[in-house]
């Protein structure tokens, strides 16, 4: 037994000085260690509080006692708050004026760290009053503590005061008497938190002996019965009957408040029944208890989720890895943050790491295979689904898996490309796939048109439009197929609508429908429609197809009339829900960069639909009849590229917030960039960058030594590699070494991305497929744009912005003058620092821009009148 503080008393006590408690006390209070206070209950005048702290300067203390047997309870107070304050211990006792059950009761839901070090009970001597003394503050007494009770004798030797002592330590093996230190003035008791075993010697002359076996069958049995409750608060949770489970989980922990399995379920319960913070608070109590839980980790990470809390999110899982690197479903959870961002070669490499710890699991399998599909990995994506189909062949969410990803084999096109014959190889066989397809496709029966179905729910021709050439054909027909497919399943929902009436309130409906309201470069396109919307003539309507919430969609939220997110939901779900809003106009804002949107659309739910230019192809689907450009970005035979009707809105279409950049926080060592470098950002995507301009980057390099090019990396390390491939191949036409020059980076957060921009020269526009997004925060930057504007829309993003900021001198016309502006800036410092100053003195015109928004509803207005007289129906 733990006797730290009977021995610091018994080495302060001489034979005479045995009933001197005060002399005795102060010592062992002196002893008590940080976080150990001294408590009193029953306070008098003070005298003996103060003494017992006299020898004590650091130690704080509870003073309690609501003087209701005293005669003047206002008079015994100030007496003690005198004495109080002429020991000068105001600052460090706590005084509270409460009877004792209140007291405790508050002082556990304070949840303190502090624990009772020396606690003396000095109240009313009655058998129950001194038993309650004693059990109040068991949970708040460290592991070793001195207890003292004041009591006097009865006439005939028998003291009620021993018989609630008795009748304590029966039934509490933690807690130990010595008679030899006490008296007819005190008892002294020595509590063990560890202690097991009960000694009765002494005792018994209070209390008859069956009394006292029966009291310390009830004391040691008092865990059994907490598990009893334990048990009985895992089988309401386990039925549903949650308030039962969080009243049982509460007794247990009155009981056994250091029970960290009560705490955790407790947490969880919190967090089923939808109240995250509560789950967090308590959650985090078990960590108090013990910081090395893997469990308690994976919990934090499910509550952190629900409050949106990524990083948090992130950081639990992998502390609950690091704890038990077998712990399946904190993998699991983790590579679905990542995929759930898009992240899926980060999500691929949690997926796989969990497989290495574990036998084949049906999950992961299922998991890496969707991680993969989204990688256009079908080949790898095919191979795992399979594994998985080992485990449950009979799966049905497999199954539909696996047929989508052997009907998109038929439409693979690659990320990048070796050389411009490759480009031209896989055209053809696009074409040929895509009619073969179409011919085969016979739908027949209900079976085979939702297997069609399946297949086309996870393709998009995404990478097609990357070959940079004109796509209408392809998209027509592939649109068509949609089309058809779609009709077959829901013939109710292809028909013609009629135009509604406005609303009540005399505003016209307008939905909006995107995978990407979220942090993403097309909410940072698209946002500005709705943050700028006039809400007195329009109502808004937002259709959220991710999962993920976070601030951007937070605000998609604010600025619209109703918001919808839908999780997982299944198309026709949606579809009924934006039939039931019974819209004017919808306007799909990224058609081609997520299945389901292109499904939705091949649908009429809307009178009117459209799609735009923040996914700048054609959608080749006859339900959409407008295809929401800009007059600055469109050549003159622009409508040549579109089946929609082309709709330029002023400028460049779009009110982009200006980005917040700040100072940097890097340098270009961060980046592993030469300080007497001129460096050439060139931050694209990999997939924009078409193998017949590699070249451009090589020639440049040439004719400025000092020049150094900075490039993103791809998710996959297999496109990286072969990028550097290429690169390689076009330096080495000139004798130049590609290490010499070229950087490719790993891929950044928002703030390091600014910081790279900030800390190189100029940055390099892509030929084919120009930069939106990237140029727009270039500019913040003060960098100066080279760009070379292409045959489509989608290749004249950056001419587009230059000619609205009023910076034409960087724009080419050819890429021969492309590669002349870049040397000039490269080796003109002064040309190089005009057009920063023009850049900075010019680039809010290119921002928060409104002209488009008002041209935007003006269109809506037009089109809803249009569609009104066409059904006939006269003015609403």
């Amino acid at each position: 037994m733990d006797d730290r503080l009977f021995r610091t008393w018994l080495s302060q006590l001489n034979d005479s000085e045995t009933a001197d408690l005060s002399s005795g006390l102060k010592f062992a209070v002196a002893s008590l260690e940080l976080g150990e206070t001294y408590c009193q209950v029953g306070v008098e005048d003070g005298e003996f509080l103060v003494s017992a702290l006299s020898e004590a300067p650091e130690t704080l203390a509870y003073a309690v006692d609501d003087f209701a047997e005293t005669e003047d309870a206002e008079a015994a107070f100030q007496a003690f708050a005198n004495r109080v304050m002429a020991a000068g211990l105001e600052e460090r006792v706590t005084f509270c004026s409460q009877d004792m059950a209140a007291f405790f009761l508050e002082l556990r839901q304070l949840e303190t760290e502090d624990r009772i070090g020396v606690y003396v009970y000095n109240g009313s001597i009655d058998y129950r009053s001194i038993l309650l003394g004693l059990l109040f503050p068991r949970p708040l007494l460290s592991d070793s503590a001195l207890l003292v009770v004041r009591w006097r004798r009865d006439t005939d030797g028998v003291s009620r005061g021993c018989q609630a002592i008795a009748d304590f330590l029966a039934s509490h093996p933690q807690a130990a008497w010595n008679a030899d230190f006490s008296s007819d003035a005190f008892a002294v008791l020595l509590w063990d938190a560890d202690s097991t075993e009960t000694d009765l010697a002494g005792i018994e002359r209070w209390r008859d002996a069956e009394t006292l076996r029966e009291l310390h069958r009830l004391g040691t049995s008092e865990v059994s019965a907490v598990e009893r409750l334990f048990e009985t608060a895992v089988r309401d949770y386990e039925r549903g009957d949650y308030d039962a489970a969080e009243r049982g989980y509460r007794e247990v922990l009155t009981r056994q408040p250091d029970k960290i399995e009560a705490w955790f379920n407790l947490g969880m319960l919190y967090y089923v029944c939808d109240r995250p913070q509560t789950a967090l608070d308590t959650l985090h109590r078990c960590l108090e208890l013990d910081e090395h839980r893997a469990n308690v980790y994976y919990g934090l990470g499910l509550v952190s989720e629900k409050l949106a809390q990524r990083d948090r999110a992130i950081a639990a899982y992998r502390r609950a890895i690091e704890l038990d690197s077998q712990f399946i479903d904190a993998y699991t959870n983790l590579g679905n943050i990542y995929y759930q961002d898009l992240d899926y070669s980060q999500a691929e490499t949690i997926y796989r790491q969990a497989l290495q710890k574990q036998l084949p699991h049906f999950g992961l399998y299922l998991n890496l295979a969707n991680a993969l599909m989204m990688q256009n990995r079908l080949n790898e994506a095919i191979y795992f689904y399979e594994k998985a189909s080992e485990i449950k062949p009979e799966d049905e969410r497999l199954k539909d898996n696996l047929k989508r990803a052997r009907l998109q084999k038929q439409l693979e096109l690659p990320v990048l490309y070796e050389s411009p014959e490759q480009i031209e190889e896989y055209r053809i066989r696009f074409k040929e796939s895509l009619e073969e397809r179409v011919k085969r496709t016979i739908l027949t029966d209900s079976e085979t048109k939702q297997t069609i179905l399946f297949g086309i729910g996870w393709h998009v021709n995404f990478y097609l439009a990357y070959q940079g050439k004109n796509d209408r054909e392809f998209q027509e027909k592939y649109g068509q197929f949609v089309h058809k497919i779609l009709s077959a399943n829901y013939p109710e929902w292809v028909e013609p609508k009629p135009m509604p009436p406005r609303s009540a309130n005399g505003k016209l409906r307008i939905g909006y429908v995107s995978y990407f309201m979220k942090i993403s470069s097309i909410s940072k396109l698209s946002l500005g429609w709705l943050k700028h919307a006039d809400r007195e003539g329009f109502e808004l309507y937002s259709y959220h197809l991710g999962r993920q919430e976070d601030a951007v969609s937070k605000r998609f939220k604010k600025y619209s009339d109703r918001f919808q997110q839908f999780d997982d939901a299944k198309v026709e779900d949606i579809a009924q829900q934006i039939l039931k809003d019974d819209l004017h106009i919808l306007v799909f804002i990224d058609i081609g960069m997520y299945p389901k949107s292109t499904l939705l659309a091949a649908m009429r739910l809307a009178p009117v639909q459209c799609t735009t230019w923040c996914h700048p192809v054609t959608s080749g689907l006859p339900t959409v009849e407008y295809f929401l450009s800009c007059e600055l970005m469109e050549p003159e035979n622009a409508e040549e590229h579109y089946s929609e009707r082309l709709i330029l809105l002023p400028n460049i279409g779009v009110s982009y917030e200006k980005p917040n950049v700040s100072p940097p926080q890097k340098n270009r060592k961060d980046f592993q960039l030469d300080e007497s470098a001129i460096v050439y950002l060139s931050c694209q995507s990999l997939y924009k960058y078409l193998p017949q301009y590699d070249y451009i980057f090589a020639e440049i390099a040439r004719r400025v030594p000092e020049a150094q090019f900075a490039f993103l990396s791809h998710e996959e390390e297999a496109i990286t590699d072969l990028f550097r491939r290429r690169l390689d191949r076009a330096f080495s036409k000139v004798g130049l070494a590609v290490d010499r020059f070229c950087k490719i980076l790993p891929r950044l957060d928002q703030v390091s991305y600014w910081n790279l921009n900030q800390v190189s020269d100029i940055y390099l526009d892509t030929l084919s497929w120009s930069g939106g997004n990237t140029t727009l925060e270039a500019i913040a930057c003060d960098l100066p744009i080279v760009t070379c504007p292409g045959e489509f829309m989608r290749g004249r993003h950056s001419y587009a912005i230059l000619k609205m900021l009023g910076i034409p001198e960087t724009i080419a016309t050819t890429e021969a003058e492309y590669i002349d502006i870049a040397v000039r800036l490269g080796l003109d410092a002064n040309w190089r620092q005009e057009i920063v100053a023009k850049t900075r003195q010019y680039r809010d015109r290119v921002y928060e821009d409104t002209t488009c928004i008002d041209a935007l509803e003006q269109f809506y207005r037009e089109v809803f009148e249009s569609k009104i007289r066409e059904d006939g129906n006269g003015e609403q």
